[in-house]
């Protein structure tokens, strides 16, 4: 018997149907009437809620990119030069494990835009005041960070080699994250005490704060 879940709130129970058939189906492969009958709905309340399983897909990884907390967390463990780890690097957190079931079963374009987007968020929490947006330099900076730790995630994935002893790489990554940190903050105009205000006050609210 399938576990559908049905107490939970239709929209989640269409997304933890798409997290178990990710487990043994392409994401692209995955279909509505695929997702509805492992949900327990109908046709009709899944485009109540999403408008295609792209969409869908779109959704459920940038949630569990969101939920995780892992991209605050290594920054945050960077900043106080914590040994334990870099979030989405290290972590083994069922969420942290479904992005990684993202990566290996789906479209590159999908997972890479929800998680971009994701990161994105958080980032824009972290760097810009109310109204504001990220400067062109502070965005530049974004992105070449993030291309660089999409391709250690994916060493780890596929499990390459990703260049000599296994720390070093991660106390490189540190490295590169604490500069980047930086450069981001001088480009767009944020002081790096101002960064770890908010970065303190995602801590406290539990990540919540990104999900609004």
């Amino acid at each position: 018997m399938k576990n559908r879940s049905l107490s939970l709130p239709t929209d989640l129970r269409v997304t933890e149907a798409f997290w178990r058939l990710a487990q043994d189906a392409n994401i692209n492969h995955i279909t509505v009437k695929m997702i509805t009958d492992e949900a327990g709905c109908s046709r009709g309340t899944f485009y109540y809620h999403f408008e295609d399983v792209a969409a869908l897909a779109s959704v459920a990884i940038e949630n569990e990119v969101i939920v995780s907390g892992n991209l605050p967390r290594a920054i945050h463990s960077t900043l106080s030069l914590d040994p334990n780890g870099l979030g989405l690097v290290d972590g083994d957190d069922v969420h942290t494990q479904r992005i990684y079931l993202a990566l290996k079963q789906g479209s590159p374009t999908i997972v890479e835009k929800a998680i971009a987007e994701a990161a994105i968020r958080t980032w824009r929490f972290l760097l810009c005041r109310k109204g504001e947006d990220f400067t062109d330099e502070a965005l530049f900076y974004l992105r070449f960070f993030m291309s660089g730790m999409r391709y250690v995630v994916e060493s780890k994935i596929n499990r390459a080699d990703i260049g000599g002893n296994p720390h070093i790489s991660m106390e490189y990554m540190r490295e590169v994250m604490l500069l980047s940190v930086r450069r981001v903050c001088e480009a767009q105009g944020t002081s790096e005490g101002e960064f770890r205000e908010r970065l303190e006050q995602l801590e406290k609210a539990g990540w919540i704060l990104l999900a609004e």
